[in-house]
């Protein structure tokens, strides 16, 4: 039994639904299951995967709630699978010894990957954010104190090997939220050693951190990197002033010059040849750009032009002896400035709104020459700017400090949040059916973020998109559930540990499911809730 236990604990760290599967086979054996409170985690179960459920019958349903529903049955096989290896005679503390077998397998795994082809590790999963979560959850039940130092050492060391070499912030966030608290836990508990070793133990762990930032500056620059660029520039959470998205070239060749400009060139006779920059207009809103340009070719003027789809268009191009604006469709121009400096410089603002009822996506930037049809033509680029506002929002001549990677980063989750936050408003039974998350997000985008999320990066609001209150209201049954079990197993400590972490890290990302976060909840619940049971009854 205890080569199965371990068998089994490693498993569980590796992956949770296959520990499961092979956990039922007592079942073959005639053992039945019996697990306790389980009328909180059916219902929990049962209303995860109700939404799918309601999809037969509006005739929406789809591969998505196929999926739903085989999570949902997933979780339900986890609990039975942990009941039965209860039943069995194993316990959590039985299966800890394999789970940091397999904690320490991943570690040798991701270290040889690594090794072998460098950047950011996947493992067998689908994805490095993934792959690093994995263990997290694994390492809380090792870090509650079932296991030999030995190996709850090596768990950790493990643990920090695949959080290093998958480039994931949020796993190293994670494990050492586990490490702090288990230390904590072993203070408090009265267990720790003498004020002398607990000293050296003090000055080991300083030890360990510095030797850890070096193995972060060597293996994953990606994690140190991002400290370092907060301190530069601390992220801010002030978009409005930036409402430009990344360009494109269309047409045109773009080459950067010493003195920080760009030179745009045609390259192909196009009637729109342009350097393109991407924003988001909205119903009623005023915005304005400001770009500072000259032309590199003699016969040849430049202009700036903007495009949704269409007619949908403003454009400033030379006419007669002077310049002149026009918008068209959709887009309403609300004023225009040009001014020419004695150096050839041309100071460009132009302030418009949309008439449409829903958000545009519209592509403006500099074109080498809108004022005939010159086959060669060149345009240096000095300034792109704009904000949300009318003209006495520009301040020409002075470029806003660039974003830290940190902001943008920041910035593209605040969106995610927002939009996520809306469609639950929207629809806030069931959330959207049949729409991705990236879908809703490209039609309702909540602000002037170009790039579009594949999810909320937020298990709770990911849940209140993709089910509504109802399955979200499953998803907390479900953990509400997991703490009882744990409690009713003597692991409060695990479990506090467990949900802390998985709490932390899925604000920033979905990681209950893509990281079978949830099914290890689940198997591990149901093993220690069906094991505290007194001898005799089932």
């Amino acid at each position: 039994m205890n080569l199965g236990g371990r068998a089994l604990g490693a498993l569980a760290a590796l992956y949770p639904p296959g520990a499961a599967l092979l956990g039922s086979l007592p079942a073959l054996r005639g053992v039945r299951p019996r697990l306790g409170e389980s009328a909180l985690l059916g219902v929990g179960i049962v209303l995860l995967a109700a939404p799918a459920g309601a999809d037969v019958f509006t005739g929406d349903s789809g591969w998505a709630s196929l999926v739903e529903v085989l999570d949902a049955l997933v979780l339900a096989v986890c609990a039975i699978a942990g009941s039965l290896m209860a039943r069995s005679g194993h316990t959590l503390r039985s299966l800890a010894p394999g789970v940091a077998v397999g904690l320490i397998l991943s570690g040798v795994v991701s270290t040889g990957l690594w090794l072998v082809q460098g950047g950011r590790v996947s493992g067998w999963t689908s994805h490095p954010n993934i792959w690093g979560a994995t263990v997290v959850l694994p390492l809380a039940l090792v870090a509650a104190g079932t296991v030999s130092r030995p190996l709850a050492v090596g768990s950790f060391l493990a643990a920090y090997a695949v959080s290093i070499t998958s480039g994931s912030r949020a796993s190293l966030i994670g494990v050492s939220l586990v490490l702090a608290g288990g230390v904590l836990g072993t203070l408090l508990s009265g267990t720790a050693p003498a004020a002398e070793r607990r000293r050296g133990g003090f000055l080991l762990a300083i030890a360990g951190g510095v030797a850890l930032l070096v193995v972060l500056a060597v293996m994953q620059p990606r994690l140190w990197r991002s400290a370092l660029e907060v301190l530069r520039v601390p992220p801010s959470l002030e978009s409005g002033q930036r409402v430009l998205g990344p360009p494109q070239a269309l047409g045109v060749a773009v080459e950067a010059a010493d003195d920080g400009t760009l030179l745009v060139e045609r390259t192909r006779g196009v009637t729109w040849a342009r350097y393109q920059f991407p924003m988001i207009l909205f119903p009623g809103e005023v915005y304005s750009t400001y770009w500072e340009l000259k032309s590199e070719t003699s016969s040849s003027a430049p202009g700036v032009l903007g495009v949704v789809s269409g007619d949908d268009t403003i454009e400033l191009r030379v006419a007669g002896e002077g310049w002149g604006t026009a918008a068209g469709g959709r887009i309403e121009l609300v004023a225009a400035d040009v001014r020419r400096a004695d150096d050839g410089w041309l100071s460009i603002a132009l302030s418009f709104r949309s008439n449409a009822d829903v958000p545009l996506r519209l592509w403006i930037g500099p074109a080498p020459d809108l004022g005939s049809a010159e086959p060669y033509a060149a345009v240096r680029i000095r300034e792109a700017a704009g904000v949300v506002g009318g003209p006495e929002r520009l301040v020409p001549g002075s470029r806003p400090p660039a974003l830290s990677t940190e902001t943008i980063g920041v910035l593209a989750r605040f969106s995610a949040y927002r939009a996520a936050w809306r469609a639950f408003l929207a629809r806030p039974l069931l959330g959207h059916r049949g729409t991705s998350f990236a879908a809703y997000y490209r039609a309702n985008p909540p602000d002037q973020g170009t790039a579009v999320p594949a999810h909320a990066h937020n298990a709770l609001l990911q849940s209140l998109f993709q089910r509504g209150l109802v399955g979200t209201a499953g998803l907390v049954l479900v953990l509400v559930w997991y703490a009882r079990a744990m409690a009713r197993g003597g692991l409060r400590g695990a479990a506090w540990l467990s949900l802390a972490s998985a709490g932390v890290m899925n604000s920033v990302d979905t990681f209950l499911w893509s990281a079978w976060m949830l099914a290890f909840l689940v198997l591990t619940g149901a093993l220690a809730g069906s094991g505290a049971r007194p001898p005799g009854e089932v």
